[in-house]
């Protein structure tokens, strides 16, 4: 086995596989190994529609597109365009799943230099033979993943074929994980969104962790949130604060959260604007891991702006709390600035059920006094 082929860089190639099969953003560094050790400038991966001859970046398995190597107005062009013209793609309906094939296999390459495909796409980027295979296909969908190079590298020997070929059950299990998890959180993220206020609320940050702060969800508020990392971050997948006494106070939540069951509710405030945010942790349902089988608990971290003051209403108390009517119409009344006679006396209660309605909401909110559940309730955004 040559030198570039060797068991050494077939190990290190399956390693980054499976680390794509966790984080997809990887499969461009799987796509550069892979070229690099099949002596080739060029690698993709991308999901074929064999109905219409076109690329998506919807099911089959990986749900996307990746490559490395190619000038990236080319790609666009392909995905236009010459996926309709790729000649290569014509004779593969009939190839089963994990079947290493090579460009020659697919069309005589004899023939190759008169067709648009090469002559538009190929050749202006020094490409001719290629090297691949169905790593998983579903109905109409497959998974497709190639590796060229120019006509002065020659075609594919059978040595780089069978070292592609001993790849194609580990593409094909990381391209099912990928699936499994972009499920995985297409469901979470229909748990974060359930309650009915909580779809409804554009300017409210949501993110879901794991009892050790492992990010597994983020609503497009709190993307773009973490991408101004103003407040909070993501540090080896797991979500930090930026200031250090902020995060010591998060992961203080957190802990408190995980083991009462109880939300808890903490301030951070912003280095350059000390108005800073609130952020309110929730336990939700235990969810599966589908690469450990386990239900693990997830939280729910609601993040707003401090500054703002309008007052939730009672349905998101209810959705997010569990609290009673009662105790809702208690907590929303005095974070409006009522006192607890004055509520008593509006509602027609006795100043002692009114006391049991107040630490019930305690209890139920996770915090400890009126002052903690006033800012609370202020902390979250109105959605009416």
């Amino acid at each position: 086995m040559t030198k570039h082929l060797s068991e050494q860089t077939l190990d290190e190639l399956i390693r980054l596989v499976y680390r794509a099969a966790i984080e997809p953003d990887a499969w461009l560094q799987v796509m550069g190994s892979l070229a690099r050790s099949l002596n080739s400038p060029a690698a993709s991966l991308w999901t074929h529609d064999f109905n219409s001859s076109g690329v998506t970046a919807d099911g089959g398995g990986g749900e996307m597109f990746r490559a490395e190597g190619f000038d990236p107005a080319f790609l666009g062009s392909f995905a236009e365009h010459y996926t309709q013209t790729n000649v290569w793609a014509k004779n593969e309906e009939n190839l089963r799943e994990g079947v290493v094939v090579t460009s020659e296999m697919l069309y005589p390459d004899h023939l190759l230099g008169a067709t648009e495909f090469f002559g538009d796409w190929l050749r202006p980027q020094d490409l001719r033979h290629a090297v691949g295979g169905i790593v998983t296909r579903k109905e109409s969908l497959g998974v497709k993943i190639s590796v060229l190079r120019s006509q002065r590298m020659g075609e594919y020997t059978d040595e780089e074929c069978d070292f592609y070929g001993r790849l194609i059950p580990h593409f094909k299990q990381a391209c099912v994980l990928n699936q499994h998890l972009a499920d995985e959180r297409r469901a979470l993220a229909a748990q974060v969104s359930g309650a009915r206020w909580a779809e409804r609320s554009t300017h409210l940050a949501m993110l879901a962790v794991t009892a050790s702060g492992v990010l597994c969800h983020a609503n497009p508020r709190a993307e773009a949130m973490l991408r101004a990392g103003r407040w909070m971050a993501v540090q080896n997948m797991r979500l930090c604060a930026i200031d250090p006494n902020d995060d010591a106070a998060w992961h203080a939540a957190l802990r408190r959260v995980v083991t009462t069951r109880q939300p808890s509710n903490l301030r951070l405030r912003q280095m350059v604007n000390q108005d800073g945010c609130c952020m309110t942790v929730v336990p939700l349902e235990a969810a599966t891991n589908v690469l450990t089988g386990v239900q693990a608990p997830l939280f729910l971290c609601l993040i707003t702006e401090g500054s703002r003051r309008r007052v939730a209403s009672a349905v998101q108390l209810i959705d997010l709390f569990g609290l009673t009517r009662s105790e809702a119409r208690l907590a929303r009344d005095l974070a409006q600035g009522f006192s607890m006679d004055e509520y008593a006396e509006a509602e027609s209660l006795k100043r002692s059920t009114v006391k049991t309605h107040l630490q019930r909401a305690f209890a139920k909110t996770g915090t400890s006094n009126q002052r903690e559940l006033i800012r609370l309730v202020l902390a979250l955004p109105p959605v009416r």
